[in-house]
């Protein structure tokens, strides 16, 4: 069983400048059995009538505004590893538009993105609510996949008739599901998978690794701790996944990164270049962008011209935004995107742009503690000047 260990709340209401006519509900749980080992559960309800298009907006500002608080709730008590889960009446019928128009707000903000929101999955239901004016799946249990995983639902009754009746006395089904905590190591385990996977097969149909869970692959394959992944271990831990990769399939992705022969290995920084870089390959290629940008998108994209101007994005920017924007940064993003300087974000630069976000802070913070490690190696190995170490002791 848990116990209370900290609570809060966010209202919210349709904008930045609405009156206040909703709220999420935050708990941090704390395991009676080991006190070390919390989690978090969020209850809300978003914006009215799903069926109306144009509130839309107003439910993206109110994920977004979830997300923020949520981010701060976890840091004020320490706990942004802990597994999170997010219920409600969410008033939408598909919740990859509201992931990635949260995740667009959040990087065009600078604030930093819950862990919940790169590995967010629902519990699998039938439609939770039949009135006069709908029949739509509204209700969800939304959870962190990297860090549960779910055992078991209870089935819904699939509803001819409207609701509430006698039979079912409110006008939502109740959602109720079983969760177990992953250890570590499937956490370890299954960052690898996903890795070998991109690298190795289809890397269109993955959702981005968050640059912790790169981190994790990466030390499942280091397993002597060293700090660099030889073509042995990549090998290896393909075994230990059960992954069927071919020699020479190691091989190539050894080649794409290696720089030190005759060892052949890779660090941190060129594990996570690797991943990175060929995930947008495949993108590029197959002309595909991941399903929760796709949809934010199409939500930006007001005349639905297939592109976005920028004044259009930053427009819907001012909008949705969970809080006041830095139009400079916005205006300095809003730049980097556009990556052909023709005035106009394709979907490709929208996406590239917003996937690249997480891995290229990732990567500039390791690639200037690689230079900072490598300069302090060279002066280790650098032979003392004998005269000047005599010189030191007679000055002494």
């Amino acid at each position: 069983t848990f116990e209370l260990a900290g609570s809060s709340s966010v209202s919210f209401g349709n904008s930045l400048d609405g009156a206040h006519d909703r709220v999420c509900l935050f708990s941090l749980l704390r395991w009676k059995r080991d006190p070390e080992q919390t989690m978090i559960v969020a209850t809300t309800h978003l914006a009215r009538n799903p069926e109306d298009k144009r509130m839309a907006w107003a439910r993206g500002y109110q994920y977004a505004s979830i997300f923020k608080k949520m981010q701060e709730f976890s840091a004020q008590h320490d706990a942004t590893a802990s597994p999170t889960i997010l219920t409600g009446d969410l008033n939408c019928g598909d919740v990859h538009e509201l992931a990635g128009v949260t995740y667009a707000l959040l990087a065009f903000t600078a604030s930093p993105v819950h862990p919940l929101l790169w590995t967010v999955e629902d519990v699998p239901s039938p439609v939770t609510t039949v009135t006069d004016a709908r029949d739509l799946r509204i209700d969800y249990i939304l959870y962190q996949s990297s860090q549960l995983r779910l055992l078991d639902t209870k089935p819904l009754p699939i509803l001819d008739h409207v609701i509430p009746c006698r039979e079912h006395p409110s006008d939502h089904l109740p959602l109720q599901a079983s969760f177990t905590m992953k250890s570590d190591w499937m956490r370890h385990e299954e960052s690898a998978r996903k890795w070998v996977q991109c690298i190795s097969e289809d890397s269109t149909l993955l959702r981005p690794l968050s640059a912790e869970a790169v981190q994790r692959a990466f030390s499942y394959f280091d397993q002597d701790g060293n700090g660099r992944i030889t073509l042995e271990d990549l090998e290896r831990g393909c075994v230990r996944l059960g992954i069927a990769i071919k020699d020479a399939e190691c091989d190539v992705i050894m080649n794409m990164c290696a720089e030190h022969e005759p060892v052949r290995s890779m660090n941190l920084l060129e594990f996570g270049q690797t991943y990175y870089n060929h995930m947008h390959q495949g993108h590029r290629a197959a002309g595909t962008a991941a399903p929760e940008l796709q949809q934010a998108f199409a939500l930006f994209d007001q005349d639905g011209s297939g592109t976005l101007s920028v004044a259009e994005l930053t427009l819907a920017l001012q909008k949705l935004a969970p809080s006041s924007l830095d139009l400079e940064h916005v205006q300095k993003c809003l730049h980097d995107m556009d990556s052909d300087d023709d005035g106009i974000i394709s979907i490709s630069e929208f996406t590239d742009w917003l996937v690249g976000q997480n891995m290229n802070q990732w990567l500039n913070e390791h690639a200037a503690q690689e230079i900072h490690a490598q300069a302090r190696k060279r002066e280790d190995e650098t032979p003392r000047n004998p005269m000047a170490q005599i010189t030191r002791r007679r000055r002494a």
